[in-house]
């Protein structure tokens, strides 16, 4: 077990999305002090800032890190290693390094022996002030030396749940909270374009569609993904496939290419349920 978060100071690199929630939540725990912010637009970071208890920003990561023990980077996948190579001469003996991408593994760090990722498989919103974020998420961990002790006993701070996943395996990981979250948007963009070629507007869409999301969502939830499918694939008919793939293809062409490709991996679903 990590048993040094009682003196745990913490410098958060970057103020976006995910860094300014995790500003925040761990603000409120007593086991850790944000106690510096950086970010290349200082005002961002200042006006974070002055939402947490005990907190300045810098404008020169370089002359705090001595004052601090772990160091979440917190910024876009292709900014890790720059900035981490950037202040890695700065660092002391045992400072933990932390990044939050899903994608990349704790070897970004590759000059570290207390490093870890820790992925919260949640989707953060751009809103200000940040909201918390809420118990029961799951987060991807990867790492070594004391990096991995400090993330589990972070993510019990914060009732969350750890998936310990191996280097190799981080970006298939990361591929499949991608689909679940993105693709479900692509889905949800293609019908909503739909809509609008039958004169539905968008405020209309969501009360019709956004309902339906959520219970099949629920349906999975309480069952499986095979006895949450529904619509004419699920009842077998075809017929009605056709027709609507026709009125489709009337209008976008390349959309209906994307239907028949979804409708194939439908039919698989629905094949696994009536098996």
């Amino acid at each position: 077990m990590y048993n040094n978060v009682m003196s745990n100071k913490i410098l958060i690199v970057g103020t976006g999305k995910v860094g300014s929630v995790l500003a925040v939540t761990l603000d409120r725990l007593p086991e850790y002090r944000i106690s510096h912010l950086y970010n290349r637009n200082w005002k961002k970071a200042e006006r974070l800032c002055k939402l947490l208890s005990n907190c300045s920003v810098t404008d020169n990561i370089k002359e705090i890190l001595q004052e601090v023990d772990t160091i979440f980077i917190t910024v876009p996948d292709r900014e890790i290693k720059p900035v981490y190579d950037g202040i890695y001469s700065h660092l002391k003996a045992g400072q933990i390094l932390v990044h939050c991408s899903g994608a990349l593994g704790s070897d970004v760090f590759d000059k570290t022996t207390d490093a870890v990722s820790i992925h919260p498989n949640f989707s953060f919103s751009s809103t200000f002030p940040p909201k918390l974020l809420p118990g029961g998420i799951y987060f991807g961990i990867e790492g070594r030396g004391k990096g991995l002790p400090f993330a589990e006993e972070l993510i019990k701070a914060l009732k969350g749940k750890p998936i310990h996943i191996s280097t190799e395996e981080k970006p298939l990981y990361h591929l499949s909270a991608v689909i679940a979250a993105n693709f479900t948007l692509a889905m949800l963009d293609i019908s909503r374009y739909i809509y609008g070629n039958i004169d539905i507007n968008e405020e209309t869409w969501k009360k019709v569609a956004l309902p339906l999301v959520r219970s099949v969502l629920k349906n999975i939830e309480n069952s499986s993904i095979e006895d949450a499918i529904t619509g004419p694939i699920a009842r077998g008919e075809k017929d009605v496939v056709k027709r609507e793939g026709k009125a489709l293809k009337a209008i976008d062409p390349e959309l209906y290419n994307i239907y028949e490709k979804v409708n194939e991996l439908l039919y698989e679903i629905a094949a696994k349920k009536n098996k």
